[in-house]
């Protein structure tokens, strides 16, 4: 398989072909922000509202309802990490 694969990447235009969809990749996947941006702000509105439970909880106010709903959201925040 080594040598296969060797040999696929000493031939030139192979390893053009490779570079031209690498760079196609790069540019299709990772130029385009837009998706990143709008999980970042998914992140960040994540954050906010566990901040706020936490201050519930700080006041004293414990129920199912909260004690799940934070549960809820970091395993959202770990999915968006």
């Amino acid at each position: 398989m080594t040598i296969l694969l060797l040999g696929l990447l000493e031939n030139t235009e192979n390893l053009a072909s490779l570079a031209v969809d690498a760079a196609a990749y790069y540019r299709d996947n990772y130029q385009n922000t837009h998706y990143l941006d709008g999980l970042g702000a998914k992140r960040r509105d994540v954050e906010k509202s566990m901040a706020n439970l936490l201050k519930v909880i700080e006041k004293g106010i414990l129920s199912d309802f909260v004690t799940g709903r934070l549960v809820q959201l970091e395993e959202q925040k770990a999915a968006l990490n």
